[in-house]
């Protein structure tokens, strides 16, 4: 004869870990034992636990399994193991994995963590004044400075992404120099609009450049220099472009609304490498692909920070930014074929900087190395 679980009062035939529950409230208190799970309850622990509704709170659900005396001593934890096998990643990206070996979100928040300590400190080597007094101060800038310092800063970019591109012996040099290009110009707006909610986190008018330098979207005449917008076909070009700029002042306001953190940032600029590798891959079945991973790794992050819920949510919300980017990035080249097309104005005022330019140049220190 069945009898009615204890914890969400199911039909019940037998005892699992000292108390008559479901087969299903048994495996979730197993699971949440042995991955020594946290859970955070919206309503203050206030949720009615049954049958219909068990899965919508398991801060409650779980809290309702002790009360019962479910015994957590009765698991096995040797023997009863959980969640779905691991994917087993090829050698080309990661060793076989131990305890002390860090995540690969880990590893990508290292690598945006030293991009930012070096562009900072290329900012202090320019303005050598503001050493001591451990600050940033910001002017308007230009797209003809903005263009020189996105040029210097590229060599940290590539430092950045060298580990991963030593992951990589099956890419030459052609494959690597169009994946940096493809990726750089993502990256470096991602790492604009984190840093423009951390620096501008309430002037919606201010778009963060590089460090010292700032965009004013009421006066982007500043920004493009007057005497590129003198002729009516010149003002075409500077309207096509300004329209873009506006697009990009959307996407740093919704990373403001949205908080997204360094952590994230990182998770995101690597998602976006391994994207840019694998459409440039001709034999992708040679090469693992670890954005499973990282998007796993990544939901674990944002779980940490709320509920289970809620942090599968955030993850979907940070991929369709990851959308909304690389879609302004196709505006952006779509707007520079137009303005090629009318009268060759992006070529004629900045030079496109380009990896390969870095990579040619011999660099003497050893900390950086040829592609």
């Amino acid at each position: 004869m069945s009898r009615a679980c204890e914890v969400c009062k199911a039909p019940s035939t037998e005892k699992h870990f000292g108390v008559r529950t479901c087969r299903p409230c048994a495996a979730f208190f197993r699971r949440s034992c042995i991955q020594e799970r946290k859970y955070t309850c919206n309503l203050n622990g206030n949720c009615n636990v049954n049958q219909s509704v068990r899965i919508l709170c398991p801060a409650c659900r779980f809290q309702r399994c002790k009360d019962v005396g479910m015994l957590q001593d009765k698991i096995r934890t040797n023997f009863d193991k959980t969640g779905p096998k691991k994917r087993l990643l090829k050698q080309e990206y990661q060793e076989p994995s131990t305890s002390t070996e860090p995540t690969l979100l880990e590893k990508w928040t290292k690598s945006y963590q030293r991009f930012l300590e070096d562009t900072k400190n290329w900012y202090y080597s320019v303005h050598p004044d503001e050493i001591f007094n451990n600050n940033v101060s910001f002017s308007k800038g230009t797209l003809l400075e903005f263009c020189n310092v996105e040029r210097c800063h590229q060599v940290y970019v590539f430092r950045m992404l060298e580990g991963q591109f030593d992951e990589l012996p099956c890419l030459g040099k052609q494959d690597r120099i169009k994946i940096f290009n493809d990726v750089l110009s993502q990256f470096t707006s991602l790492s604009e609009f984190y840093l423009n909610r951390l620096y501008f986190p309430n002037d919606r008018r201010k778009l963060f450049l590089h460090w010292g330098s700032y965009l004013d979207l009421d006066d982007l005449e500043f920004f493009y220099s007057k005497e590129y917008i003198a002729t009516t076909a010149q003002g075409i070009n500077f309207r096509l472009l300004k329209t873009y700029r506006t697009k990009l002042f959307k996407l740093a306001n919704k990373m403001r609304d949205i908080a997204i953190d360094e952590v994230e940032i990182a998770a995101l600029t690597g998602l976006v490498f391994y994207r840019e590798v694998h459409c440039h891959l001709e034999c992708q079945d040679a090469v693992a692909d670890p954005t499973e991973a990282l998007i796993i790794n990544l939901t674990d992050y944002c779980n940490t920070k709320m509920c289970r819920q809620k942090a599968l949510i955030r993850v979907g919300m940070l991929l369709n930014y990851l959308r909304d980017l690389h879609e302004s990035v196709l505006i952006l080249r779509e707007a520079e074929v137009i303005v090629m097309m009318t009268n060759n104005f992006i070529r004629s005022t900045t030079a496109q900087p380009t990896i390969q330019e870095n990579i040619e140049v011999k660099v003497e220190t050893s900390e950086f190395t040829e592609l």
